[in-house]
């Protein structure tokens, strides 16, 4: 078959990778080469997998970030949002891994419904935000 278009997964940050294109057929390989093509992968922003958050209580949140990729440059901060009726509130976590980070926050509302927006950012930039909505339990059942 003729095949244009060929898609390369698992490729390192920052790597040379060389690409070798031969012709096949029921005969066999061509006879040389038709194309090789060099190329470097580059950074690039990280990509946030799952987030989730808990209410330990009605000033802390638990929150727990995974990484898809961190882009190939460390992470250095993250930025979390959270909103809900009449309340905003925003920080900037600045730890190189966030695996669990206990965020103290003004105080909630019993039985509220909040919304988080959380970022991670890296020496290239700032990932797309990922969006995850908790609420705090009427009555709470914090121990």
């Amino acid at each position: 078959s003729d095949v244009t278009t060929l898609s390369l997964t698992n490729l390192q940050h920052s790597t040379l990778y060389t690409v070798t294109v031969v012709a096949d057929n029921d005969l066999g390989l061509g006879p040389s080469p038709r194309a090789v093509i060099n190329f470097t992968t580059t950074d690039s922003v990280p990509i946030i997998e799952s987030v989730s958050v808990e209410a330990l209580s009605l000033t802390i949140l638990s929150v727990d970030v995974v990484l898809l990729t961190d882009g190939g440059q460390s992470v250095t901060s993250y930025k979390i949002s959270i909103i809900g009726n009449d309340y905003i509130s925003q920080a900037v976590i600045p730890l190189v891994q966030l695996i669990t980070h206990n965020l103290t926050v003004d105080n909630l509302t019993q039985g509220e419904y909040y919304s988080t927006s959380i970022t991670a950012t890296n020496s290239v930039g700032m990932s797309e935000p990922l969006l995850y909505n908790f609420s705090i339990p009427f009555p709470p059942n914090f121990t």
